[in-house]
């Protein structure tokens, strides 16, 4: 079944996505939530994937270690069922980029020293 939205998901997801990988994290957490909300298919699990590596990156750069490694977490077990080559985004590359992003959070946490500063640059790549 296609959404009488499908056009308007598909832009705000694209729109969303770019603004990820600018890092402007809230803002791509704010324009995937709007596609998530419009969405009524199963992809919708993607979407949320997405807007919870978003709100990871946005937790990570300002130091919140805990609350960045819980919805790397979540944005991972959602995404993984997305993990096929006909995916609209490269998700195993998404969810090695969560994996490489948990470790360096997890190397912080473990040396209590939770003032470091870390990089955040995602990049998700659209296939297609």
């Amino acid at each position: 079944m296609i959404s009488k939205n499908s056009d308007l998901i598909k832009t705000l997801v694209l729109e969303g996505i770019s603004l990820l990988n600018a890092g402007k994290f809230f803002d791509a957490h704010e324009t995937l939530e709007t596609a998530w909300h419009l969405e009524k298919a199963p992809i919708r699990v993607l979407y949320q994937g997405l807007i919870q590596f978003s709100v990871a990156c946005y937790h990570a750069e300002r130091k919140n270690w805990v609350g960045a490694g819980r919805v790397l977490k979540r944005a991972r077990v959602n995404l993984i069922p997305f993990m096929h080559p006909d995916s609209v985004i490269d998700v195993a590359d998404v969810i090695l980029q969560i994996d490489i992003l948990d470790k360096r959070i997890n190397r912080i946490l473990k040396s209590n020293v939770n003032d470091q500063e870390l990089l955040v640059s995602p990049h998700v790549k659209i296939n297609g």
